[in-house]
C-alpha cells in the first residue's frame, strides 16, 4: 500500500512540475500576438477616422452603406412581420 501511495505522490509531483515548466515559458502579460492585434485594430480605427474627417467621398460612401443596410433590415423585418410569416417570427 505504501508503494502505491509513493507512486501516486511521484505522479502528482511530476504533473505539478510539468505545469510549472509550461507556465515558466509564458509571458507574464500574455502573448505578443494580443498586443500586436490591439495596435493593428487601433491603427485601423485611426485610419477610418482620418478618412472620415478628411476625405468626403469616403464619408458619403459610408453613409450610403449604412442607409442601405438600414433599409434592408427594415424590409426584412416588415416581410417577417407579414401574415404569411406570423407563425415563424414575432417582432418585439
Amino acid at each position: 500500500m505504501t508503494a502505491r501511495k509513493d507512486s501516486q505522490v511521484e505522479e502528482q509531483l511530476r504533473h505539478t512540475q510539468e505545469k510549472l515548466r509550461l507556465k515558466e515559458g509564458e509571458a507574464p502579460c500574455g502573448s505578443w500576438w494580443k498586443v500586436w492585434m490591439f495596435f493593428f485594430l487601433l491603427l485601423i480605427v485611426a485610419e477610418v477616422v482620418m478618412l472620415w474627417l478628411w476625405y468626403p467621398p469616403f464619408r458619403e460612401q459610408v453613409e450610403d452603406l449604412y442607409s442601405d443596410i438600414e433599409t434592408r433590415i427594415e424590409d426584412y423585418l416588415m416581410e417577417m412581420a407579414s401574415p404569411q410569416h406570423s407563425g415563424c417570427f414575432r417582432p418585439i
